[in-house]
């Protein structure tokens, strides 16, 4: 693997500086751009590889399953080759928010969905703190075995996790929520303000009124001869009821709908007229636009079976485009399905 990546993304690689050490500052995202990081567990060259701890929590990360199996259930080393490439993102085993590693600059701490719950319920403004300054990854629980995902926008709501792994098997609300949160962008974002600042600047929410006029809708499912009995699903994507009182994530952390949700009437046509058909959501209290989210599901709605989704869009609030709008509707693939949606938005956003 560390040859492969060295042959093809060798340009691209950070090289290690001279000099380098754990406490060797961060540099500036700008000296990073179009840099590829390797995120993995450091290997130092003079020392043989120990093994692995447990994962708190009693589970594994994913990220190194994958290491050769020896016999006798023992985990494999990571080999020293593949150990350096990580320079600024270095893995290290997950004991407590106060090890000595947390404070080193280039640690990255991947953490069960479940550890994580558990570390927002005991430890909170640590976490929050750690997370201003250090980099933390969270990955679905290993009792997904039907790879159902975890709702990322409270994760990174509530515990300010950069990266939350999702399970790619399906097009759920989890998916489509991480592809509203990247959008147009090389694959980062800025957190706000309040996110990044260790001396926890308190984040100011906003009031959303919002008013989704469905004018109609072109092309759906048109490589069928039949028509679709079509209906329009809303749903706002907010800080629940729970992360308002508690500050904690609601539902154990599954992806699930959103918690303001609208749906329009039902129409027989590959290209339904909605005739104006209001969908409204007044007075939504406590939204950070940045971390809040709008989607859109064409659904089929068929007799005595699950209702099939057609197509689907999904927006950050502080990206939503307000007046009229042709919104292009996405398939299972995340790619564009040739079918769209025809809207008049008025979003107005207010202080709390």
């Amino acid at each position: 693997m560390a040859e492969i990546m060295t042959e093809y993304w060798k340009p691209y690689l950070v090289p290690t500086p001279e000099d380098f050490s754990n406490d060797t500052p961060l540099p500036t995202l700008a000296s990073l751009r179009r840099r590829i990081l390797i995120k993995v567990k450091y290997t130092e060259p003079s020392k043989e590889p120990e093994k692995e701890a447990s994962n708190a929590g009693g589970e594994q990360d994913p990220d190194t399953d994958h290491a050769q199996v020896e016999p006798h259930g023992k985990k494999g080393n990571i080999c020293y080759a593949l150990g350096s490439m990580g320079v600024y993102t270095r893995s290290c085993h997950f004991h407590s928010l106060n090890q000595p590693e947390a404070q080193m600059p280039t640690h990255v701490f991947a953490l069960p969905e479940s550890k994580v719950l558990f570390l927002l319920q005991e430890q909170r403004e640590a976490l929050l703190r750690h997370n201003a300054s250090f980099l933390m990854r969270a990955y679905p629980k290993s009792t997904r075995v039907s790879s159902s995902n975890l709702d990322p926008a409270p994760f990174w709501r509530q515990a300010g996790v950069q990266m939350v792994a999702l399970n790619w098997q399906a097009a759920d609300a989890a998916m489509m929520l991480n592809d509203a949160m990247f959008e147009g962008t090389e694959g980062w974002v800025l957190k706000p303000a309040s996110y990044h600042d260790d001396r926890r600047t308190p984040v100011k929410p906003k009031t959303l009124n919002l008013t989704v006029r469905l004018l109609a809708a072109q092309n759906v499912d048109s490589s069928k001869s039949s028509a679709p009995n079509v209906y329009i699903k809303c749903q706002l994507h907010v800080e629940s009821r729970l992360e308002k009182r508690e500050g904690q994530i609601p539902n154990e952390g599954k992806s699930k709908g959103g918690e303001w949700k609208r749906q329009s009437s039902h129409r027989q046509s590959h290209d339904p007229d909605f005739g104006g058909e209001e969908l409204s959501f007044m007075g939504v209290e406590d939204v950070v636009p940045e971390l809040s989210f709008v989607r859109f599901k064409a659904m089929d709605d068929i007799s005595y079976q699950k209702d099939r989704t057609l197509g689907w869009t999904c927006f950050r609030i502080d990206r939503f485009p307000s007046g009229l709008q042709l919104l292009p509707l996405k398939g299972a693939d995340a790619k564009p399905n040739g079918s769209a949606l025809l809207v008049d938005i008025k979003l107005n956003l207010e202080a709390s």
